[in-house]
């Protein structure tokens, strides 16, 4: 693995020195748009709305544009000039109980690794969340962009875990949410606590689920470059009855094997 960040945890007058990994990559498969004739990769040019000419990178700028049109333009000098005391610092605020976080805020994780002077107060920090079954609020900034983040303990290491502000989380305005709930059978309400039951289990290894739809995809592409047929996929029967769909479930989950 290969650090995207170096700097510092601060909490109170400690100071631990750590490098930070990302902690998860992505297997989505990946798809280029191409030419069906002849499969030739489409480029899109860097293209100005104004005079039509192809852009070069070195002309590429940022720029702000405001709801009447208006377009400021942001350079690399302006942004060094605003406050960031996070830009090195992993400045922890509170400690709070592990539980008490909506997921829903949960943005990216990355893994902690203390430099070799940083051992003895990371190793302190780590057991003594631990103990305490809490995690740490704090402020950082990666990439050039401030957030919110907790630092919890996973196994033997620190994670920091990026979070959304607030006021990005949207809040649901569904019409069902004005409208009287409708009337459940109590027939239907014990199946579903009966179909919960079954499927319930004391503790989840993850590595057990697969990504069944990367699977498909991954045997499709071999299939087309065999010059094969493509695989057949099942398609699920729907059940359209409620309490239909309970009961058939409930048979499943009860079946042997």
């Amino acid at each position: 693995m290969q650090a995207i960040w170096h700097g510092q945890i601060a909490f109170g007058l400690v100071s631990i020195p750590i490098r930070v990994y990302a902690a998860t990559e992505s297997r989505t498969i990946s798809f280029r748009q191409v030419h069906i004739p002849d499969y030739g990769r489409i480029r899109h040019d860097r293209r100005c709305e104004i005079d039509n000419q192809v852009v070069p990178w070195a002309e590429v700028g940022r720029g702000y544009e405001t709801p009447d049109g208006r377009v400021v333009l942001i350079t690399d000098a302006d942004l060094d000039h605003l406050p960031l005391p996070t830009a090195r610092t992993i400045e922890v605020h509170h400690f709070v109980p592990e539980d008490s976080l909506d997921p829903l805020l949960f943005h990216r994780s990355y893994y902690l690794d203390p430099s070799d002077r940083g051992v003895r107060p990371y190793v302190l920090l780590r057991n003594a969340l631990e103990k305490s079954g809490r995690v740490a609020i704090a402020k950082t900034a990666l990439r050039k962009r401030e957030s919110l983040a907790l630092i919890r303990v996973a196994g033997d290491v620190l994670v920091l875990t990026t979070l959304l502000w607030h006021d990005e989380v949207r809040r649901p305005d569904f019409a069902f949410l004005s409208q009287e709930e409708p009337q459940l059978r109590p027939e239907d309400e014990q199946m579903a606590d009966m179909l919960l039951d079954a499927l319930s289990i004391s503790a989840v290894d993850l590595s057990e689920y697969r990504d069944t739809y990367r699977e498909a995809l991954e045997e499709l592409i071999d299939a087309k470059l065999a010059h094969e047929p493509a695989p057949e996929v099942p398609q699920p029967r729907v059940v359209q009855d409620l309490s239909e769909a309970l009961r058939e479930s409930i048979a499943h989950v009860r079946r042997p094997g």
